[in-house]
């Protein structure tokens, strides 16, 4: 079907017929299949595989992009070309790029790089969302020369911090869904740049900004450079731009859609987040530790006593799931019951009203989600040194004690009084 003219073909979506479910292992009683109709012809890729999807609204976003096409072709990036990449094209990452391959592509990403002479300031500023977000993970901006790389061993551009950044890149990658990995190797096909294409799949940037950042690396930015022709920029920023916002549609329509827990574990710990592991198992032992309970009340209370927020348990620093059967209760309703007396011994019976919390299915275990409102009163958890009162600062949990609590709880918890 390449290069097929469908300009005047007669194009809809339909449910799949037995075949197509088939061929997904799919059955009619679990879910529907959604397929699009080319005069009446079954659109496939160019190997042949069906095309189908139990998403009704993005097989209608496709066919209505074919609607306003001439021909069907895969050279350019479409929702066409990114299911037949998918579906034709399945890439393993891992085994696809390896280290020395991903850090010559590093090497050469454009947005890695800087221009020699004093427009290096001004192109950095445009830089700023690569730069912060390696920040982040405490990798250093590398400055790279404009030059092409072929050595991933040169010592002198590929150090220890560069090697870092080369394996975030890879852990990052590693873990991708099937619709990730195909937005991942196209950007990175015909951008070649690891770090536009990785941000770009963890939204991360608008497809705008994709755009102005790539022309920038490519010191195609006459706001720069002032021999630059910004006609030809404009006009090349919105190409950028369109294949870029394409990828966007593309997951949005295609990739899995993220429960309201993941995306609460995609924001990364807070002043109004925390994960913990377990309840009271610590994983290094293998036992139960009243220190593991402990870190739990304290972020409830102090959560508490700050403005309130959300603990995922079960959830590790990194995001990833723990299941809860590793803290050996014997079923859900003990560990329901061991937590509630946690409450009410440790922080008190007064303030279950302000705490709410629930077992979530998550993957393939649950987890325990706990809201804490803002208290109007200070919490004073009960430890075997005494009352203790925490808040939040940032992303931690921090103790005030003496002075420091007098001014806070005067501050936090005074009443207005009516005007």
């Amino acid at each position: 079907m390449k290069n097929q003219n469908i300009s005047k073909s007669d194009i809809y979506v339909k449910e799949a017929n037995i075949d197509v479910y088939e061929a997904y292992e799919a059955s009619r009683e679990s879910q529907k299949l959604y397929v699009v109709s080319i005069d009446n012809e079954l659109l496939k890729t160019p190997k042949g595989k069906s095309i189908a999807s139990p998403n009704e609204q993005a097989m209608r976003e496709l066919a209505a992009e074919l609607d306003y096409s001439d021909e069907l072709v895969i050279e350019r990036i479409s929702l066409y070309n990114l299911l037949c990449t998918q579906l034709d094209f399945p890439v393993d990452l891992d085994g696809h790029i390896s280290f020395d391959a991903m850090t010559i592509f590093l090497l050469n990403d454009p947005v890695l790089r800087t221009c020699a002479g004093p427009e290096a300031v001004d192109q950095l500023k445009y830089f700023h969302t690569v730069i912060n977000y390696l920040e982040r993970f405490e990798l250093p901006y590398p400055s790279l020369p404009q030059i092409e790389f072929t050595d991933a061993t040169d010592p002198h551009w590929v150090t220890d911090d560069f090697k870092k950044l080369v394996k975030h890149v890879r852990d990052m990658t590693s873990d991708l869904t099937e619709v990730d990995r195909t937005i991942f190797i196209t950007a990175l096909n015909i951008f070649e740049s690891p770090i536009l294409a990785l941000l770009l799949v963890h939204s991360e940037i608008t497809s705008h900004e994709f755009a102005v950042l790539y022309l920038t690396g490519l010191c195609v930015n006459s706001k720069v450079w002032s021999e630059g022709n910004r006609e030809e920029e404009i006009s090349g920023k919105k190409e950028i731009a369109k294949d870029a916002e394409c990828m966007v549609r593309y997951k949005g329509l295609f990739g899995r859609r993220l429960s309201e827990i993941e995306e609460l574990i995609q924001q990364g710990e807070s002043k109004t987040l925390e994960f913990k592991s377990t309840l009271r198992r610590n994983l290094h032992t293998n036992k139960n530790d009243p220190r593991i309970e402990h870190a739990v009340l304290k972020t409830i209370a102090a959560f508490l006593n700050s403005e309130g927020g959300t603990l995922l348990v079960g959830v590790s620093d990194e995001g990833n799931l723990v299941d809860l059967e590793v803290d050996g209760f014997e079923n859900e309703d003990r560990f329901q019951l061991h937590f509630n007396n946690m409450i009410k011994t440790r922080i008190g019976l007064a303030f279950t009203d302000i705490i709410k919390w629930d077992l979530v299915q998550f993957d393939q275990g649950k987890i325990l989600r706990v809201d804490c409102l803002k208290g109007n009163r200070p919490v004073f958890m009960k430890t075997k040194d005494g009352e203790k009162f925490y808040i939040r600062t940032g992303p931690s949990t921090d103790e005030l004690m003496a002075e420091d609590l007098i001014n806070y709880t005067n501050q936090h918890f005074v009443k207005k009084l009516p005007q």
